[in-house]
C-alpha cells in the first residue's frame, strides 16, 4: 500500500481503484491485448488479429484478466473505517462491495483526471472518459458467472439505478450536435413555397 495513504486516509479508496486499473493495464501488457497494446495508436485502433483473438475468447468472460491483484487491495471495511462519507453511502443505500466499486469508478474522474485517460485507453476510445457498464464489469469481475451476476447491480430496482449512480450504459449513436439543456429540439426547415400569383 502506498505511503501517501498513511497521511491521507481519504485516498484509500483511490488506492483500491488504482489497483483495479493497474490490474487491467497489466493484462494488456502481458499479451492478452498484445496487438492493440503495441499499435501505433494504442486505445484507438482494433486490428483484424485482435478481432480474431476476441472471437477465440469464451463468451461472457471479462476481457482484461491478469494473474491477480498487483498488491494487497484495501478492503471496503478498511476504507469506510477511515472515511465518514463512504461509511454513510454504504449504510444509507445498503451497497455491496461490488456496488461501492462501481460508484467509486463513476466518481473517480471528478477527483482524479488520470482516470479519464485510463478509461479511454481501456475502452479503445479516448473520447470515453467515463466507464461504461461493460467496462466496469470487465474490470471488477473474474468469471463469466460473476460478470452476469454483476448485471444485477444495474437492475431497475437496484440502488445504483434508483439513484442514478455508477457507470453508464452505452449511449446511442449521435447523428448531430448535442442539444443544449433547456432548448427545444431543432426542427427540420420546410422548403418555401411560392404563393400562386406571387412575383407577377
Amino acid at each position: 500500500m502506498s505511503d501517501v495513504l498513511t497521511d491521507s486516509p481519504r485516498l484509500v479508496a483511490f488506492s483500491r481503484l488504482d489497483d483495479v486499473l493497474a490490474h487491467a493495464v497489466d493484462a494488456l501488457e502481458s499479451g492478452q491485448f498484445a496487438e492493440a497494446a503495441t499499435a501505433a495508436f494504442p486505445g484507438l485502433h482494433i486490428s483484424a488479429a485482435e478481432a480474431r483473438r476476441l472471437l477465440r475468447t469464451p463468451p461472457g468472460r471479462p476481457l482484461p484478466t491478469a494473474t491477480g491483484p498487483r498488491s494487497q487491495r484495501p478492503s471496503w471495511d478498511l476504507i469506510t473505517a477511515g472515511h465518514e462519507g463512504w461509511t454513510w453511502v454504504r449504510r444509507q443505500y445498503g451497497l455491496s462491495d461490488l456496488e461501492l466499486d462501481l460508484v467509486l469508478m463513476a466518481l473517480a474522474p471528478e477527483a482524479d483526471l488520470r482516470c479519464e485517460r485510463l478509461y479511454g485507453f481501456l475502452q479503445d476510445d479516448l473520447s470515453r472518459k467515463r466507464p461504461l457498464v461493460g467496462t466496469a464489469l470487465d474490470l471488477l469481475t473474474a468469471t463469466a458467472d460473476e460478470r452476469l451476476a454483476g448485471r444485477g447491480a444495474f437492475g431497475a430496482d437496484a440502488p445504483l439505478a434508483e439513484h442514478r449512480a455508477g457507470p453508464a450504459a452505452s449511449p446511442p449513436p449521435s447523428h448531430g450536435p448535442p442539444r443544449q439543456p433547456g432548448r427545444p429540439p431543432p426542427t427540420t426547415p420546410r422548403p418555401h413555397r411560392q404563393q400562386a400569383g406571387a412575383g407577377r
